[in-house]
């Protein structure tokens, strides 16, 4: 067992199954697209990682990758090889291996090989190091929805908020956990990169690195867990999607030692989960009104239907989690059914903890009893940006459009620093968007 992993570093191992699956010779061309220019692109055997990939340099007509997806798996089922001569050493050389595309199809990540373990069995691996945890499966979920992590999409960047609290055990049981879960991860997941990150913000300092990370145009997920003692004020740059609570006998005076590598049916699930990428819509959101209604009452807070406990944004994320970890990428009724109750059962527990008064230090209480978008501070230039977007949305709802073009916009930034600020917008929840942020829609505004 290897006590770190490097997923772009591996040569003989360990693999997926379904990494497996895609390095057999008769999958040869099927893969995730990673663009390398307008027309030309490589096949990625994990969308995670840039190892394994295919040797083919794969080149496309101007009409085929139009249809192409800009991320999604296919197979290509119609082209020609070309081989070209880079150095030749005598009877020696060096190639570039072009395929030329002529048709494609797109595939669904459903067809893949399902991981070794069961959902039941990944969740009680991931918390095999704590003391009857089987015993406690809410538990189980809350660490695996942090691990898991949700896509990228319409309500920004993709991961899962999490904030630990530890009533029992204290500093020590946190940094168990720290040890526990990194642990767990390939070190790929624990550094700065575009695909998918994970971090344990510690002090005040870790929010603003994390927040810059997080609105970086080019960052796909960013899963969080904040372990730390932070002043208010950066408290509330944290969104927040699950309280976790450690149950007072999952914790021990006397640790077990963390697991002592990889272990590589965990990985096998982690990866498969993460490579689904679930279809969450926008109408979604109206599928958790009566949830939110019903974890305000049971936590006596006096909110209206337009102030929900949670953000609707952050249900979703918490519902393409699920997605993940029953490895669907549809949001079905039964996992709708079973996203409102973990919500639910979550809060719940929260709200007891906090009324039973097990958990000294009220400046950690930071769950967003509030719209989200009513207390979040914004950059200089998100602020000049939304109300450039408000002035073309009053303009344009003249008119009957709801959706913004960005080329409408007038900030007069460049478009790195244009697309900062829109992502910064999205995250807080003000806008939403589409077709990478060719168009947006503001959410959570009323005119006065």
């Amino acid at each position: 067992m290897a006590k770190s992993l490097d997923l772009d570093k591996r040569s003989v191992g360990p693999w997926a199954h379904f990494e497996m699956y895609l390095m057999k010779p008769e999958n040869e061309h099927v893969g995730w697209i990673s663009w390398i220019n307008k027309q030309m692109f490589k096949l990625k055997k994990n969308p995670l990682a840039d190892h394994p990939m295919s040797r083919y340099i794969y080149v496309a007509h101007e009409d085929i990758c139009n249809k192409l997806p800009e991320q999604g798996l296919i197979r290509i089922v119609d082209g020609k090889e070309h081989k070209e001569v880079k150095h030749l050493h005598g009877n020696l050389g060096e190639y570039a291996f072009y395929y030329i595309v002529e048709g494609f199809e797109e595939l669904n990540q459903t067809i893949l090989p399902k991981p070794y373990l069961t959902k039941d069995e990944f969740l009680s691996r991931v918390t095999q190091t704590w003391r009857r945890a089987d015993d406690h499966p809410l538990f189980q979920k809350e660490l695996a929805y942090n691990m898991l992590s949700c896509q990228k999409d319409f309500f920004g960047t993709g991961g899962v908020g999490v904030e630990t609290f530890a009533p029992f055990g204290g500093r020590k049981t946190l940094n168990y956990l720290i040890s526990s879960v990194n642990s767990m991860l390939p070190n790929n997941f624990k550094r700065k990169n575009n695909n998918f990150e994970f971090e344990f913000i510690k002090k005040n300092g870790d929010v603003t690195s994390f927040l810059k990370r997080r609105n970086n145009p080019k960052t796909s997920e960013l899963s969080y867990n904040n372990v730390g003692s932070l002043d208010k004020g950066k408290i509330r740059d944290i969104p927040v999607q699950i309280p976790l609570i450690f149950p007072e006998d999952a914790i021990s005076d006397k640790y077990t030692s963390s697991l002592k590598g990889i272990d590589v049916d965990i990985l096998d699930y982690q990866l498969t989960a993460l490579a689904i990428k679930p279809t969450i819509l926008p109408k979604d959101i109206e599928k958790f009104s009566d949830l939110a209604m019903k974890t305000s009452e049971y936590i006596g807070k006096n909110y209206s239907e337009d102030s929900l406990l949670l953000d609707s944004f952050s249900h979703l994320r918490i519902a393409s989690t699920i997605c993940r970890l029953n490895l669907k990428n549809t949001l079905t009724d039964s996992i709708l059914s079973s996203a409102k109750n973990d919500i639910y059962e979550m809060f719940k527990q929260y709200a007891d903890t906090y009324q039973d008064s097990l958990i000294s230090g009220g400046n950690r209480f930071n769950i967003p009893m509030d719209p989200m978008a009513s207390h979040r501070r914004l950059s200089t230039t998100a602020n000049k940006t939304y109300k450039n977007v408000l002035d073309v949305y009053r303009l344009n709802k003249e008119m009957g459009y709801d959706w913004i073009s960005t080329s409408e916009l007038n900030t007069n930034y460049p478009s790195l620093m244009l697309m900062e600020a829109l992502q910064e917008l999205n995250n807080n929840n003000l806008i939403i968007q589409r077709k990478n942020f060719s168009e947006v829609l503001i959410v959570n505004y009323q005119e006065d």
